[in-house]
Order: structure tokens, then C-alpha cells, then sequence
């Protein structure tokens, strides 16, 4: 999620009157307002893959993707952009935030690990409507699925870790392949440094 910004303390209705003009996305908690940083090419090819794919196998569903510009409403005192999110609901086009996903979607970056894994997790949990939360990592073949199939169910973790494995997401009867879901991610070891130009 980033840093907080050196603002003052915004209500709900000052971050959501002010954040369609702020020159970067912001997620905004308990009156702190947090600038969203920018993405990895890695990370941009997996979100690209997974809503391509999405995309594809919800059309005429009733249910569309979403990637990185809605926000989540969490709660009265939440909100956050994940990095897809697919819903059912019927949203107006002018719609500033979504309030029943049924499948939310995290790329991991060094920066928002701990907030993706714990913060994140924990808010979305408490959502109505949400069946499936997934955590992918970018640095390698890692996705977990985390999912209850009723109101008040417990949550269970399914992890994919190998290429001929398909990544399954109940909530909306799909499949992806993890070679698919990876298709042009390099990954580097630890010594290596990322390329910057």
C-alpha cells in the first residue's frame, strides 16, 4: 500500500471527493491516506494474463473483471485497490468503488507483502459476497487461493507451486495454468539486480 502521505487526516468524504483529481491512486484506512506506487512489468504481465483469461471465461456471465483502478469498499472506514477483482454485481458506470467482489486478486511486491498477506487479508475476509482471495507472488511460481464456500465459513488455503499445475477459483468455475498465468515473467535469483533504464 505505500507510505502514509504527509496530508492531513481526510474523512471518507473528502479522500472520495479528492482522489479522482490526486495525480497518483491512493488507498485510504482509518483516516490515513496511502499513495499506491507503481508496478513492475512482471507484476503487469501477470495481472494482464490472469484478466485476459478472466475476461474470456466470464463473457455473457453476468460477472466482469476489474484490474487496478476500482477501488474495494472494505468497510465505512476502508478502501483498497487490488489488483483485479472480478464482481457480479451490476455497477453504474460512474461507480467509484465496489462493495460485493466475489474474487480478489493481489501480485505481491516487496513493498506490499506484509500488507497484501496480513492487512489486506484480514479486511477482505469480513466482505459479503467474497469467496476467494488470491495472493500471487512475481519473484516465482507461487499462487494462493484462499476460500470459504458459505457466509461465516472458515477459510482454507490452496497453494500451486508447479508449472503443469491449473489454478482453480471456484467462485467463478475457473481454470488457469500456472504457465499461463506466468507467461512472459522472468524470474531472477537473489544476486541478480533488476534491469533499470
Amino acid at each position: 500500500m505505500g507510505e502514509p502521505s504527509r496530508q492531513p487526516v481526510l474523512s471518507v468524504a473528502q479522500y472520495l471527493a479528492t482522489e479522482a483529481e490526486a495525480p497518483t491512486r491512493r488507498e485510504y484506512a482509518y483516516g490515513q491516506v496511502y499513495a499506491m506506487g507503481g508496478a513492475s512489468m512482471g507484476h503487469a504481465r501477470i495481472v494482464r494474463n490472469l484478466s485476459r483469461r478472466l475476461d474470456a471465461h466470464l463473457d455473457q456471465s453476468g460477472c466482469e473483471v476489474v484490474t487496478n483502478d476500482l477501488k474495494v469498499r472494505v468497510n465505512e472506514n476502508a478502501y483498497y485497490y487490488p489488483d483485479l477483482l472480478v464482481t457480479c454485481e451490476s455497477l453504474p458506470d460512474n461507480a467509484l468503488f465496489c462493495e460485493r467482489p466475489v474474487l480478489l486478486v493481489e501480485v505481491l511486491s516487496p513493498t506490499t507483502t506484509r500488507i497484501d498477506r496480513v492487512e489486506k487479508m484480514n479486511a477482505y475476509q469480513h466482505l459479503d459476497g467474497l469467496r476467494e482471495y488470491a495472493i500471487v507472488a512475481q519473484d516465482r511460481m507461487r499462487v494462493e487461493v484462499y476460500r470459504h464456500d458459505q457466509t461465516g465459513a472458515l477459510w482454507t488455503c490452496e497453494a500451486y507451486t508447479e508449472p503443469h499445475q491449473e489454478v482453480v477459483l471456484k467462485s467463478i468455475a475457473a481454470k488457469i495454468s500456472m504457465t499461463d498465468l506466468y507467461r512472459g515473467v522472468t524470474f531472477t535469483t537473489q544476486e541478480e539486480e533488476p534491469t533499470n533504464l
